[in-house]
């Protein structure tokens, strides 16, 4: 119990103790960007959709402004109805987050801790490696192959019996590289079944490459894999900060104890 309740300090320290470091920038980021002049620079420094929501998505907006001043718990199993019946789950395989980042938070918070690791490529996302610093977990960087690809050998071959996650970024953020469907599935039985394979697939939709496949389609075989989604980057919703988890019922059960 004790343990317990000094994991759920750290996690719910995560937000304080990054936030204060990203005060500035965050701030900074948050202001309006002015349009850009006419052949002028764009920016791209937060892979952010410049075209913005699509009509019908404005419309929505425009429609929940007669709800904006409640609180959105009631309308959270719409939401994960919805999403489970686009990806053909049950809605306690679904978890909503603050943007996808929560997700990633709340993953690290989930399964790791002092005495843990994870293994992550090197370049990727680096949320999830920020969050494991806060809870005094050891990050184990695996460097990308010369073609800047995920070396799914070596990653498997880092985990050991204290690795509680490995993060796959699929696409992979900063490099665009992917990581194959049946690369994806190899990986994924090579990696212990103790532990949890976190696959952010924020920039799934962007993908034209013929091999590649959602871990989703994989989850029935590898239970201990959930998939992190966003709005904020197909959908131009990056501001209005919904992100998604989909997993098994029990992996989803343990994200959900560090939702905050």
């Amino acid at each position: 119990m004790d343990e317990e309740i000094t994991r759920r300090r750290l996690a719910g320290g995560i937000g304080a103790a990054l936030g204060i470091s990203w005060i500035g920038p965050l701030a900074a980021a948050s202001r309006p960007a002015p349009a850009p002049a006419a052949g002028g620079p764009i920016r791209l420094s937060a892979n952010e959709n410049p075209y913005g929501p699509p009509p019908a998505a404005r419309e929505a907006i425009a429609r929940s402004a007669a709800i904006g001043h409640r609180y959105p718990d009631e309308l959270a199993d719409e939401v994960r109805d919805a999403i489970a019946g686009k990806h053909g789950v049950s809605r306690d395989g679904v978890l909503l987050g603050c943007g996808s980042s929560q997700i990633l938070q709340m993953a690290d918070a989930a399964f790791l801790g002092p005495g843990r690791k994870v293994v992550a490529a090197e370049p990727t996302f680096e949320a999830v490696l920020a969050y494991a610093a806060v809870l005094h977990a050891e990050p184990v960087k695996i460097p990308e192959t010369p073609s800047f690809r995920h070396d799914l050998d070596r990653m498997a071959a880092a985990c050991d019996s204290a690795t509680g996650l490995v993060y796959v970024c699929n696409p992979n953020n900063p490099t665009g590289t992917v990581v194959g469907g049946d690369e994806l599935s190899r990986f994924f039985g090579r990696v212990p079944k103790s532990t949890t394979v976190l696959v952010d697939e924020a920039y799934h939709d962007f993908v034209e490459d013929a091999g590649y496949r959602t871990a989703l389609e994989l989850l029935p075989r590898f239970p201990n894999v959930v998939v992190a989604r966003t709005f904020s980057k197909i959908y131009g919703l990056a501001g209005m900060r919904l992100g998604y988890a989909v997993g098994s019922p029990e992996t989803i059960r343990r994200l959900g104890e560090f939702a905050s």
